[in-house]
């Protein structure tokens, strides 16, 4: 299972992991329980400084990976853990095919709304409304997204354990920062599947406490 776990990450320096369960349970593909702790991981281009993650109730098709099929999901678990990203490993994962679509559909989602296109063009001009790449800084528990001229700066807070809310969102310009009136309110879903507690920007990092369901 560790040698599995490695195979699917990009880079991992430190990783322990803990199966519970009989070797009968474990051999048939049943796992009651395992507990995972990694350092300085890279899973499919997102950077993760550190984490610490548990699950309950794994189902897969060992018997068949013995005959040589891939290793596969039978069931839905739900993942418990905490997550650490630095501002350098949060820019590095940007590129990454997961968080860039989410960003760019993030950058859409704003630009679609007239009134959030409004400020934008009044504050940067015209050319700030054509997609540009994204970078982030992080201080005093307030997030700035960078696309071109364009940056938005905010607190971030949860609803329901699944919306991401903007707090006090602000252009950031050479003349000043300016209140957002049409982002106020503003709420992103970060789907049904998962169920955050803690997000939290601390100086230089973001840390990240929830659940998420896996699916086959």
């Amino acid at each position: 299972m560790r040698l599995w776990v490695r195979s699917q990450v990009d880079h991992i320096e430190h990783l322990d992991l803990t199966l519970q369960g009989t070797d009968r349970q474990v051999l048939g593909g049943q796992i009651p329980g395992v507990s995972l702790t990694a350092a300085n991981a890279v899973y499919r281009g997102i950077h993760l400084d550190s984490a610490a993650v548990s699950a309950r109730d794994i189902l897969i098709n060992l018997g068949q990976v013995v005959r040589g099929k891939p290793l596969r999901l039978l069931q839905s678990f739900s993942v418990y853990g905490e997550v650490m990203l630095s501002q350098d490993s949060l820019n590095a994962s940007l590129s990454a095919p997961y968080l860039a679509e989410g960003v760019e559909n993030f950058w859409q989602t704003l630009l679609s709304q007239p009134p959030v296109a409004a400020e934008i063009e009044q504050h940067y001009g015209p050319a700030a409304l054509q997609p540009a790449p994204t970078s982030t800084s992080i201080q005093s528990g307030r997030l700035t997204l960078m696309a071109g001229a364009r940056q938005l700066r905010a607190g971030l807070v949860l609803h329901e354990g699944h919306w991401l809310g903007l707090e006090q969102p602000c252009w950031v310009t050479p003349a000043g920062d300016f209140a957002s009136q049409a982002l106020q309110g503003f709420c992103w879903d970060l789907g049904p599947e998962t169920q955050m507690e803690t997000l939290s920007l601390q100086p230089g990092r973001l840390l990240c406490v929830g659940q998420l369901e896996v699916r086959p």
